[in-house]
């Protein structure tokens, strides 16, 4: 009597049945293949931007030095600027225009004698004249090639030119009896001065 069933293997609770291994290895092997495909963009993407990063980093070093460069260069400009309206026709200063200083000869009549010349450089051949007080004569001239200039000493009425021209040349004689420093300046271009210094 064949047993119950016909002889078939009794089937397995619920029906499922054992999965063969190469599968599961196969599936794996796929997946790791997928993950390395992956990693390699990503690699590549970090050396490239590595690569930019590196790049850059000349030019932001350089950037300083442009700025230095640019400021150096305006400064110049500037210095440039304020040497050119220093001379004629600015806004004048106490200082006198630098030059050297220049000692009264006597004449034979006893006067105090100073040859002082206009230049086209904007400024007295003397910028310091020393005399004693006493009577005084400026022989002022302006040289070739030179704008027209005077000579006058505010504070003392009778110490002035007129405007002289270039080539010419006219003289002026005063008294001073106080010692002291008295400015001298040319009318027509007040950073155009000198001192007249009695002792």
């Amino acid at each position: 009597m064949e047993p119950l069933g016909g002889g078939r293997p009794p089937a397995h609770a619920g029906g499922s049945r054992d999965v063969p291994a190469a599968p599961a290895v196969t599936l794996a092997e796929h997946a790791l293949n997928r993950a390395e495909h992956a990693l390699t963009p990503r690699g590549t993407a970090m050396t490239c931007t590595a690569d930019r990063d590196q790049a850059a980093r000349p030019a932001e070093k350089s950037s300083p030095h442009r700025r230095a460069s640019r400021a150096a260069a305006l400064l110049g400009l500037v210095l440039a600027v304020l040497l050119s309206v220093a001379g004629c026709g600015g806004d004048g200063g106490d200082s006198p225009s630098t030059g050297p200083t220049l000692s009264a000869t006597r004449g034979a009549d006893g006067v105090q004698v100073f040859a002082v010349t206009g230049l086209p450089s904007m400024k007295f051949s003397a910028t310091q004249l020393v005399a004693k007080a006493g009577k005084i004569r400026v022989d002022f001239s302006v040289a070739q090639g030179s704008p027209p200039h005077n000579f006058v000493v505010p504070r003392i009425p009778a110490a002035h030119t007129s405007i002289v021209s270039a080539g010419e040349s006219q003289s002026v004689t005063f008294t001073v009896t106080q010692p002291g420093d008295y400015p001298v300046v040319c009318t027509l271009h007040p950073n155009m001065t000198a001192t007249l210094k009695i002792i």
